[in-house]
């Protein structure tokens, strides 16, 4: 086999994996929950409107994020992960999550 078709073979399966590798990458769907202050949790979730949940009266401390961990944690028995974790302000608090897309 002379040189240039070896070079032409090689060239193409390498081309060739590196394209099936870049189809093969998972595709996320993101979401992200943030504690405001003591007064609501917003959700903001690809695709769907802002939701705002009150935090009720029983939120004393701006650290408490309660509340903020016990809807990440119902969120993440409906098949997200936690992909990261903000904290811009000591009293606030914003999970990153994803999930794959069906």
């Amino acid at each position: 086999m002379s040189r240039l078709i070896r070079t032409f073979l090689f060239t193409a399966l390498v081309f060739l994996g590196l394209t099936t590798g870049v189809q093969a990458q998972d595709k996320y769907e993101f979401a992200s929950v943030l504690q405001w202050g003591l007064a609501e949790l917003r959700i903001s979730i690809e695709g769907q409107p802002l939701e705002i949940l009150p935090m009720g009266k029983e939120v004393k401390d701006h650290t408490d994020h309660v509340k903020l961990f016990d809807y990440v944690s119902k969120m993440q028995v409906e098949g997200w992960e936690v992909y990261n974790v903000l904290t811009p302000t000591f009293d606030r608090m914003i999970f990153v999550l994803r999930r794959k897309k069906a």
